[in-house]
């Protein structure tokens, strides 16, 4: 038997800014479901009232929307697979088998973390055994590693001609400073020092939720800030479809990634990643260090500047 769970979503849950009021009326709360002298447990609880009592939670813990949005993808699809009609009718087996459905690595560990940590938390409300799903083991697919995608001096220079004048301090933020997209559309004029050469992202502001500060930053990047500023907001649906109009498709962190390329060369590994918050030495070597781009690359990277 499968959910109705798309019908389920259109009628019954609020859009992601509203997940703290998901199902505040009309939901069972978990002391609706009296446990069992004999083992303290809660059975017959519906994986979907669980999944709606999750999601309230979630949304209480002050959640990004992004993250809370995956939870709904990821646990949606689970429902959506998934047989059992109560918690307690899942098994480690179900979650390994619907984890090992997907084709990617990280995709698999994605799902089956997200699944085993809704399911752990239906343990802490005695809707299962505690940390049943602790440590549930997948089957490791090795895949050979494509290369990162970078762009190259030109196709940056071309990008930043092409896109309309109110997005390229931001992009250019990206570029020099590999700064995350969602980061940049964050950013404010007051949070950037350029006298001082200095860019604060704040915690409010980073996907970490933790803030840094970029000192010492390219002469290039403040000449194209000085120039287009970044006063003009704009969300990053705007943002995306405008780059797609204008310069065609790219990689999500195609920018980032070309920071890192070629600032390794003209930074060094260590404030590069200050500027980034990468804290993985060996993740960024295996995907930087070992580029074909080359340093006279990196020194004409970071001479793009602003005509005029």
């Amino acid at each position: 038997m499968k959910f109705p769970l798309l019908n389920l979503f259109k009628k019954g849950v609020p859009k992601m800014h509203d997940t703290h009021e998901v199902g505040s009326s009309n939901l069972p709360s978990p002391t609706t479901h009296k446990p069992h002298e004999a083992n303290g447990l809660c059975d017959n609880v519906s994986i979907v009232d669980a999944y709606l009592m999750y999601m309230k939670a979630c949304g209480q813990r002050n959640l990004r929307k992004t993250s809370l949005m995956t939870y709904k993808t990821r646990l949606t699809s689970f429902l959506n697979w998934t047989d059992c009609k109560t918690v307690d009718q899942i098994t480690r087996q179900d979650v390994k088998r619907f984890a090992e459905s997907f084709d990617g690595r990280w995709s698999r560990i994605g799902h089956r973390n997200d699944v085993c940590g809704f399911l752990n938390w239906c343990g802490d409300q005695g809707f299962c055994a505690e940390r049943k799903f602790t440590n549930v083991k997948i089957l490791e697919v090795l895949q050979d590693e494509n290369p990162i995608d970078i762009l190259s001096v030109d196709q940056a220079k071309d990008l930043l001609d092409k896109m309309p004048d109110k997005f390229k301090g931001r992009i250019a933020i990206q570029l020099f400073a590999g700064v995350r997209p969602y980061e940049s559309l964050k950013i404010e004029s007051k949070d950037l020092d350029l006298q001082g050469k200095k860019l604060y992202i704040l915690g409010a502001n980073s996907k970490l939720r933790t803030t840094r500060v970029l000192h010492d930053l390219p002469d290039n990047l403040i000449s194209w800030v000085k120039k287009y500023g970044i006063r003009e907001k704009f969300t990053y649906n705007a943002y995306r479809i405008a780059r797609r109009r204008y310069f065609g498709r790219i990689a999500h962190d195609a920018m980032r990634h070309t920071f890192c390329t070629y600032a390794y060369f003209t930074m060094g590994m260590e404030q590069t990643m200050r500027y980034t918050g990468h804290s993985n030495y060996k993740t960024f070597h295996r995907h930087y260090c070992s580029s074909v781009a080359e340093k006279k690359d990196a020194v004409n990277f970071f001479k793009i500047r602003p005509v005029g």
